[in-house]
């Protein structure tokens, strides 16, 4: 599916760039800037991962999204992380949020090894590299993002 890695302190989010199409694969963005500079960044099925985005791009708040219909996706996949000047912050299948008060996290089906980099001091793109080795579901080229500074 992917690796997404970010933290507070480096103010950085990184992710793998491997999307999975049926039978192929192809390198895509997975980080997204929003309106107001925070980053975004998901993993999963699409139908959840498109609407999510639209939405965040059009500076809708993550309370006032409405939870995606699962009616049609048996198996709901998605994941999201958003950092921004008030930290970090995870979202489930149901678009509910729950900020991350160790400051760094990482989704995705390389997200434990990526995590586990980051605990042991790594940057965000250092753990998405390393947990890519390990992850036939994430492919480099590693993306990156940093927070813009608000002057």
């Amino acid at each position: 599916m992917t690796t997404i890695a970010a933290s507070v302190e480096h103010g950085v989010m990184a992710a793998d760039s491997k999307c999975v199409f049926g039978d192929t694969f192809f390198p895509c963005d997975k980080i997204f800037r929003l309106p107001d500079g925070s980053l975004l960044a998901v993993a999963g099925a699409d139908p959840y991962t498109r609407p999510f985005v639209n939405q965040m791009m059009q500076g809708i708040t993550p309370d006032l999204l409405p939870p995606p219909a699962s009616d049609d996706i048996p198996d709901p996949e998605f994941s999201a992380i958003l950092l921004n000047k008030d930290g970090l912050f995870i979202f489930d299948e149901s678009y509910s949020s729950t900020k991350v008060n160790t400051g760094q996290y990482a989704i995705g089906t390389g997200g434990m090894p990526a995590l586990s980099h980051l605990m042991d001091g790594d940057s965000p793109e250092e753990a998405v590299r390393k947990a890519i080795r390990v992850d036939n579901n994430s492919g480099l080229p590693v993306q990156m993002m940093s927070l813009k500074v608000e002057k």
